[in-house]
């Protein structure tokens, strides 16, 4: 009975005891700002700052989005920001940095990262001698990623970045949404650095080569798309096109550059107002003089003012300027088998160019012909006569300088992404890929061309080297006319895998006379069955299956006596 008792009243005792949790410390959202660095010297390498305020043995306290922004002068400058794992370990966890324009004596950085670390660091990169202040936010749950509201267009604001980012694209922009690889991830919008000075957007294009005795309309290149629906204005540097028999341009584009645009020393400028991207820039040649050339297209968000503008033989240029006009410059080292290499671009008025896009490069012809065309854009920050100084490497140089007024800042443009599809006419680093490795690609080009000499003449077509592939070709070509004694036309097309050694696809029927044909080459059920290739001998009438290949071209061959003949043709590929 007594150890009964004893038991009940232990019982009750310790039923009777307070009960205590585990303390689990502070439980709402945490948050962290620091000031890294203010007015720091940068030393050329990189600079490494710890979130905590330089405790090594910090520990995060649930961060995990974190944001780091930085203003700089310096001609360079790069963020990263790293997560440091128990065992020390650095990994990036940030996106590449973007820039903005706070002002115009300095320039804005940020970058953003997710993901739980117990440490976080970031690091400045930064051209040695300038200063930089640098802060960094932290916080528990995602945060708000840079990225602009679906369904607007993202406007140009102080100290901001609006919709320069992966993610999410406003509809209408040059460029298509990127998903993230990790929260928060943003790319710089192609204007980032210009968008003040009214430049929407901009491209570079290689080629198109102009076939020795050629005679018709040459392609030279479209513009880019633009972000606004109408009012877009496109300024393109290309050339020299050089025609025996002379050359003109193809309205509705205006030549700039003196004459009809047909110099053959340096290159050309023309302009057109209210643009799309269907108003394919073109020359008439007449018995052209063998030669390939790049293109540089700048659009302007709204109808802009050519104010003065000089196109010389020469690495400089002069002009009278506004305070607050864009000056373009185009540059191009004509004659040099490398590409052109500018060190610097400076001018009287001390004002800063930046590069537009990258360098459009014709084909080495072998006789030293490649002639590459690199943009630059710069602020008129004084009026009165200004004098701007290309430095080169290497090459004979032919400078371009404009004024252009009349000019209203345009919305940072979609980030710097890959273009929608392919085209016949590449953009400089475009990736077409419809899947991880090769997608689907699409041509259509049509054409009219004369030939007027007794040889063999052929027409660069698409260039799909990472660009996809084609599983059919079709090709419509009308003989409009046909002179001499017994002319005759065989017709080609081909492919190629290295743009050297060309296989016959499909060969037409031998034209003597006007007449309309058509065919088509298609991927074929059963592949190719392997066979040695033919190069413009390949039986009239029949044509070779299968996907084709990273080049295309068409082939002419006339024969006869003095023989003539006016084509068109059409060739459409998916």
């Amino acid at each position: 009975m007594l150890r009964k008792t004893i038991i009940l009243m232990l019982s009750l005792a310790l039923c009777a005891a307070p009960a205590f949790g585990q303390y689990l410390g502070q439980v709402q959202i945490q948050t962290v700002q620091a000031q890294l660095a203010l007015n720091t010297t940068c030393t050329g390498n990189p600079q490494t700052f710890l979130t905590s305020g330089g405790i090594p043995n910090f520990i995060n306290i649930g961060q995990t989005f974190h944001q780091a922004s930085a203003t700089s002068a310096a001609s360079t400058f790069t963020i990263e920001i790293d997560g440091i794992d128990v065992a020390n370990n650095i990994v990036r966890i940030s996106n590449p940095t973007i820039s903005y324009q706070p002002s115009t004596s300095i320039t804005g950085y940020v970058a953003q990262g997710s993901g739980y670390y117990p440490n976080i660091q970031v690091t400045v990169t930064c051209t040695a001698a300038a200063t930089f202040s640098l802060t960094y936010s932290g916080s528990t749950g995602g945060g708000t990623p840079i990225i602009a509201t679906p369904g607007t267009v993202p406007t140009v604001t102080t100290g901001g970045v609006a919709g320069n980012v992966q993610g999410i694209l406003p509809p209408g922009l040059n460029g298509i949404s990127v998903n993230p690889l990790i929260l928060g991830a943003l790319q710089p919008a192609i204007n980032g650095q210009v968008a003040t000075m009214g430049i929407d957007t901009f491209s570079s294009t290689s080629g198109p080569f102009i076939n020795t005795g050629m005679t018709g309309n040459l392609f030279v290149a479209n513009p880019p798309q633009p972000s606004p629906s109408s009012g877009a204005f496109a300024v393109a540097f290309y050339g020299p096109v050089i025609s025996i028999g002379g050359s003109s341009i193809v309205a509705p584009w205006v030549c700039q550059s003196g004459g009809s645009c047909s110099a053959t020393t340096t290159f050309n400028v023309a302009t057109l107002a209210n643009y799309t991207t269907k108003n394919t820039l073109a020359e008439a040649v007449t018995n052209g003089g063998g030669l390939a050339f790049g293109t540089q297209m700048i659009s302007f968000a709204k109808t802009a003012t050519l104010a003065g503008i000089q196109v010389r033989s020469a690495n400089n240029a002069t002009l009278t300027v506004t305070t607050g006009d864009t000056l373009l410059v185009g540059f191009s080292c004509l004659g040099a088998v490398q590409v052109c290499g500018v060190t610097a671009v400076t001018d009287t008025q001390g004002n800063k160019y930046f590069q537009l896009g990258g360098v459009a490069l014709g084909f080495n012809l072998g006789s030293g012909n490649n002639n590459p065309i690199t943009i630059y854009a710069a602020k008129a920050t004084a009026s009165g006569a200004n004098t701007v100084t290309v430095t080169e490497t290497v090459g004979g140089p032919s400078i371009g300088f404009l004024d252009m007024s009349n000019i209203t800042p345009a919305p940072l443009n979609a980030p710097n992404g890959p273009l929608f599809e392919s085209n016949r006419i590449f953009q400089a680093n475009e990736d077409d890929n419809g899947t991880l490795f090769a997608g689907p690609g699409a041509f259509d080009l049509t054409q009219t061309v004369t030939l007027g000499a007794a040889g063999t003449t052929t027409f660069p077509m698409w260039a799909q080297t990472q660009h996809g592939i084609f599983y059919s070709c079709t090709v419509s070509l009308r003989v409009t006319a046909a002179s001499g004694t017994t002319p005759t036309l065989d017709t080609f097309l081909q492919d190629s895998g290295d743009n050297v050694g060309f296989n016959d696809r499909m060969h037409f029927p031998q034209a003597t006379t006007t007449g309309n044909f058509l065919g088509a080459v298609s991927g074929g059920v059963g592949g190719i069955t392997p066979v040695a290739t033919t190069d413009g001998s390949l039986a009239a009438s029949t044509k070779v299956d299968g996907p084709l290949s990273a080049f295309g071209r068409m082939k002419f061959i006339v024969g006869g006596t003095t023989p003539s003949f006016s084509i068109v043709y059409n060739v459409a590929c998916r």
